[in-house]
């Protein structure tokens, strides 16, 4: 079971035995990039040396500052956060910090609810070629 809180505190202030940042179009975000420049470059050269690029890819590392699950993001935020649930259940971590995003109800309701598609998605999937 994963349990889910709001917290105020970044990836860099709070602790906890898990923190997942985020990587879109091969960046880390804000906070990721924060705890990389703190742990000097480690998380971005893990992750460029892991050659992961696919939505939902991910990475754990064990680093001075604790674990860090770096887990890629694509376009649907929903699947995102229902394969990161798939990904967070198998870990079994007691905690989890994960970074805040700005789109973050997709992702969240992805998390409780699985990564199905709602029907605006499914008519996007027929629509594409």
């Amino acid at each position: 079971m994963i349990t889910l809180s709001a917290s105020q505190a970044t990836l860099l202030e709070a602790e906890a035995p898990l923190k997942v940042a985020f990587v879109q179009k091969g960046a880390l975000l804000p906070q990721g990039e924060a705890l990389d420049a703190r742990l000097g470059g480690l998380l971005r050269r893990a992750w460029e040396g892991a050659g992961l690029k696919e939505a939902g890819d991910h990475l754990l590392l064990a680093t001075p500052e604790g674990h860090v699950l770096l887990f890629a993001l694509g376009e649907d935020l929903r699947a995102a956060g229902g394969r990161l649930a798939q990904v967070l259940t198998r870990l079994s971590f007691p905690r989890v910090l994960v970074e805040g995003v700005g789109e973050a109800y997709p992702l969240r309701r992805g998390c409780t609810s699985g990564p199905t598609a709602t029907p605006a998605t499914r008519r996007k999937k027929r629509r594409s070629p």
